[in-house]
């Protein structure tokens, strides 16, 4: 490689570094909101930019360490920023040896069981969406569950698009034998208004006492430290409010591929409505025709339906 060369790659990623510098600044002035939402999707912006250009990870490292020296940040969402930026740093380090990076994530993980691959994430409205809306859906589920053999995570309630999950693998179940595993990850303290679906094979509890951003990460981290790459996980977007959206974008800055259901509302709208995300490559838009968008997933998902050619409905009263 020539001198002028060198330069210039050399120009470039000083630039690239002052780009990452800036976007955790602007970080930085959320943290006064003490807004656990705001302040995370303004690290999951600064984070495509990393992901984006991957030599720029080591300050990924400083703002680690910006954050584990702040006295006056709520220790909460102090806790929920450093397990994301430890998620992007694991991600974007594109050397072979990442042992000491994999020990930070290993860290952070709630359980040290195998989860089976392929795995799918389904997310997306819960107590607010209205039943009429909700049973759109269950010709969508019925077929999307039917062979799938793998890793199903969801909400873990009985509400909304996690209930009706639940319920179809129950009636699912009393017909056959299946071949995946239904897994929740909720905070210890659920609110009184939400009841746990009998359905789901476990749940994995955080620290937190509410829904919130923590337990989204803290599937991501136990599926990395699974190894699984997040390019081989789908997740599924159905409504939604603002802590799917954030659960859309999250997906989307790690590699996972997305597919947002088209026109069922609220988070999905906004999301391909934002500028920011609107035209990213991993993200997927799902017809609202059933057969048609259960299709799709299932080209996108290595092994889904191993050994079967024919795609079945199923009859469930």
């Amino acid at each position: 490689m020539d001198i002028p060369h060198k330069l210039k790659n050399k120009a470039k990623m000083v630039k690239q570094k002052k780009r990452a510098q800036d976007f955790f600044a602007s970080c930085h002035s959320k943290q006064i909101l003490d807004d656990e939402i705001v302040c995370l999707a303004a690290y999951i912006d600064a984070a495509k930019l990393i992901f984006n250009d991957r030599s720029v990870s080591k300050s990924i490292a400083s703002e680690i360490l910006f954050l584990e020296n702040l006295q006056d940040l709520n220790p909460r969402l102090k806790y929920q920023l450093k397990l994301y930026l430890e998620i992007t740093k694991y991600l974007a380090i594109n050397h072979k040896n990442k042992g000491d990076y994999q020990n930070n994530i290993e860290h952070f993980k709630l359980t040290n069981s195998l989860i089976k691959t392929p795995v799918l994430v389904i997310a997306g409205g819960a107590s607010l969406m209205d039943e009429s809306t909700l049973e759109a859906y269950n010709e969508f589920f019925i077929e999307l569950m039917h062979g799938f053999e793998g890793t199903i995570i969801s909400g873990g309630t009985t509400a909304g698009i996690p209930g009706m999950v639940g319920a179809i693998k129950t009636k699912t179940e009393k017909k056959g034998t299946l071949d995946f595993s239904l897994i929740a990850y909720l905070p210890h303290e659920l609110p009184p208004d939400a009841t746990r679906s009998l359905a789901y094979d476990h749940f994995y509890e955080t620290e937190s006492t509410h829904f919130s951003a923590l337990d989204i990460l803290s599937y991501w981290c136990d599926l990395i430290g699974n190894r699984i790459n997040p390019a081989d996980v789908f997740l599924i977007g159905i409504d939604g409010g603002s802590l799917a959206a954030l659960e859309y974008r999250i997906a989307l800055s790690v590699g996972a591929k997305v597919g947002l259901m088209t026109h069922s509302g609220r988070a999905v709208d906004d999301l391909l409505q934002d500028n920011k995300w609107k035209n990213y490559p991993n993200l997927i838009l799902l017809p609202e025709n059933p057969v048609e968008a259960c299709g799709l997933i299932k080209k996108s998902i290595k092994r889904y339906y191993p050994n079967k050619i024919l795609l079945l409905f199923i009859g469930i009263a």
